[in-house]
């Protein structure tokens, strides 16, 4: 097993395309992936955000992707970049006194790296 960079690249949060509703905001994050020297572009990954009650996050497996992933470590690095837009995103509105924000779709584009020990290159 190797360690893997995965890359993140871009990130479309809260699409009604990808099933955002009141209770759910759906959004896709795009990444590349290298392990090993071998690079995997064009990755993306959904995932679903439970809005009311508990805060539970749902982490899809990787589109585009057939190798071994680290799959705690994966999930960790993804929840950490999209938990970073989310503040940021939250930090920039301006909420009056009694009322929710205001959602809407929106596209982050940002390139961070982060470290996903033991992963394998995909078989074949």
């Amino acid at each position: 097993m190797a360690d893997a960079k995965i890359t993140f690249e871009k990130c479309v949060l809260d699409s009604r395309d990808l099933g955002s509703d009141e209770k759910h905001m759906v959004s896709r994050v795009f990444f590349s992936l290298d392990i090993g020297g071998e690079v995997y572009s064009d990755l993306s990954v959904d995932i679903k955000h439970q809005l009311k009650g508990q805060d539970q996050i749902e982490i899809g497996k990787p589109f585009g992707f057939n190798g071994i992933l680290n799959d705690d470590e994966y999930r960790d690095c993804v929840k950490r970049f999209y938990n970073s837009l989310v503040e940021s995103r939250a930090a920039g509105l301006k909420v009056q006194s009694g009322q929710e924000p205001k959602r809407g779709y929106s596209v982050f584009f940002c390139h961070r790296q982060f470290e996903v020990p033991g992963s394998q290159k995909k078989k074949g």
